[in-house]
């Protein structure tokens, strides 16, 4: 873990803290109740902000195992996935070969058969005027 999150880390449960310390400060020196009352609230209080704590402390490890999960699985995944699509596109590329240059002939022919038709305009090519004669 770098330093610049494990200061932030830091920071987080120094705040955390205060704030707990300011907060259980302020609700007893402003109550009006007896102290033991105080004293139960202030329990209380604690232990739920420890449940609290614990119950976010647990889902940040949760979240922290299937992030690695997810991590390993995409890690483990990916290179032969990617090596399978490259080589599906050499597959294709090699059988589209000589489709390509079938549709290569074929359109050569078509381009040379229309040139030798005549125009709509009724003149005659070169080749129908040498037929002609």
């Amino acid at each position: 873990m770098s330093k610049r999150k494990q200061k932030k880390r830091l920071n987080f449960g120094k705040g955390l803290l205060w704030g707990a310390l300011i907060g259980g400060t302020t609700a007893l020196l402003t109550s009006k109740k007896s102290g033991a009352q105080r004293r139960n609230e202030f329990s209380a209080y604690l232990n739920g902000l420890a449940t609290a704590t614990d119950n976010v402390n647990q889902s940040v490890r949760k979240l922290r195992r299937s992030l690695e999960r997810l991590h390993q699985a995409l890690t483990d995944n990916a290179a032969p996935t990617v090596s399978a699509i490259k080589q599906d596109m050499t597959d294709f590329e090699f059988q589209a070969q000589p489709r390509l240059r079938a549709l290569d002939r074929e359109t050569t022919q078509l381009q040379a058969d229309l040139n030798q038709l005549p125009s709509a305009t009724g003149t005659l090519t070169t080749t129908d005027q040498d037929a002609r004669q």
